[in-house]
């Protein structure tokens, strides 16, 4: 999270790389890269220790900036953040993601109105 921004980090253990799904229309490169150096080790670390170092090590994976839909609003971040976990399967969206703009607004509807 940087500044109230949410992002997802998705280790891809199929491809060898880390996944970074971003629906800032804003250019994150520097960040995610500075992140990631930050965070990585530590947490390729956590992993070794909590499965007794029975998964790959992580921290030389690459870590693309997937392409994705952009939010359009500043505070729909979470959302996105949250439908990139539930349809990213690690290749592609299993759901089409320019319909998540569709969920989101049900979604707002439902917790608005019911």
């Amino acid at each position: 999270m940087e500044e109230g921004h949410y992002s997802i980090y998705c280790i891809n253990f199929i491809h060898d790389r880390i996944d970074v799904l971003d629906s800032s229309p804003e250019d994150h490169k520097v960040y995610h890269q500075v992140l990631g150096d930050r965070i990585i080790h530590r947490l390729n670390l956590l992993f070794q220790l909590a499965t007794n170092s029975t998964i790959k090590q992580f921290t030389r994976f690459k870590r693309p900036i997937i392409d994705v839909c952009s939010q359009t609003h500043a505070i729909d971040c979470g959302f996105f953040a949250l439908k990139f976990m539930e349809l990213w399967n690690g290749e592609s969206f299993h759901f089409p993601i320019l319909a998540v703009r569709l969920i989101i607004l049900h979604q707002i509807h439902h917790l608005l109105f019911f």
